[in-house]
């Protein structure tokens, strides 16, 4: 048995290393529709807290994911972030304004919508937890590649700065299955989000957006080779 095991990670770390340089050349592109998009669409560069830079997935844990966590029977085409990329802005009318870019742009695929802070927000109102706004693209046709498209997803992360903090201080308690949280640090972590949620909804109604005109432009952007 173990045997088997471990010939199946070979497998799967040698079948994601043959398409790491291509994720790598989408994340590129990704990042550069999305900064392009940063610069033309915000006057204010202190709405920008941290412009997009993609990173692919670590190999090992990529591994643990789709062979320890979730079991993947097609490991490539099931995990959806292979590579990401996030843009941190200062409040949600920014997560906003790019979001709605993100879902209508032309410059890919809009597989799908992942989390959406609003829609949690609504849905969930005595929940306080993780909150970012999460979408999966791929290539269109026009996007030069050796590699499957469909294999070939990378998830946007659009995130205000004090949900970014959030998530830094949660992640490995919260997102990382194998670890242990108590409820006192469970506790502590709700009542942070809430905290911090209260700061997020007062900025956004005191800090106009942007760019207003411009709130609902699509970018066109040519595509890299």
């Amino acid at each position: 048995m173990a045997t088997n095991i471990k010939l199946k990670e070979e497998d799967v770390r040698q079948q994601f290393a043959e398409i790491s340089k291509e994720l790598d050349r989408w994340g590129a592109y990704v990042d550069k529709v999305l900064n392009e998009y940063l610069e033309n669409c915000f006057f204010g560069h202190e709405h920008i807290q941290n412009h997009a830079c993609h990173r692919v997935k670590d190999i090992d844990s990529y591994c643990e994911k789709v062979l320890l966590r979730y079991h993947f029977n097609n490991p490539l085409l099931e995990t959806t972030d292979k590579v990401g990329t996030r843009v941190v802005l200062l409040d949600r009318n920014d997560v906003r304004l790019v979001s709605d870019f993100v879902r209508n742009s032309d410059a890919w695929v809009m597989q799908e919508q992942t989390r959406d802070t609003d829609d949690v927000i609504l849905q969930q109102p005595d929940v306080f937890t993780y909150q970012s706004d999460h979408f999966i693209v791929k290539p269109k046709p026009e996007f030069k590649t050796i590699a499957d498209r469909d294999l070939l997803t990378c998830e946007i992360q659009i995130r205000t700065i004090l949900q970014h903090a959030y998530a830094e201080i949660s992640h490995d308690t919260v997102y990382k299955k194998n670890s242990v949280t108590n409820n006192k640090a469970k506790r502590i972590l709700a009542s942070s989000m809430a905290m911090l949620e209260t700061a997020d909804e007062k900025s956004s109604e005191r800090v106009s957006s942007p760019c207003p005109e411009r709130a609902y432009i699509v970018g066109r952007s040519s595509l890299v080779t």
